[in-house]
């Protein structure tokens, strides 16, 4: 059976991700720059944001595109 793309969304998040992403959290929280602190927050947020922008634009089509080679 052929996986949609959707079902792809629910595979684990691979152990590199996390590895790096610890490691982040640990130089965050040794950092005490407060300003840099609030720089770095300020971009994160406003990643945040586009990637969920793109991403949810991006699922939508998917999923219409889906969609039309489900039902033609």
């Amino acid at each position: 059976m052929e996986k949609s793309f959707a079902s792809f969304l629910v595979e684990p998040i691979p152990v590199e991700k996390k590895l790096s992403t610890e490691l982040k959290i640990r130089e965050i929280l040794h950092c005490d720059n407060i300003e840099a602190l609030k720089v770095y927050t300020i971009h994160l947020l406003e990643q945040n944001v586009n990637n969920s922008y793109v991403l949810t634009h991006a699922l939508v089509r998917i999923l219409e595109i889906e969609e039309e080679e489900l039902f033609n």
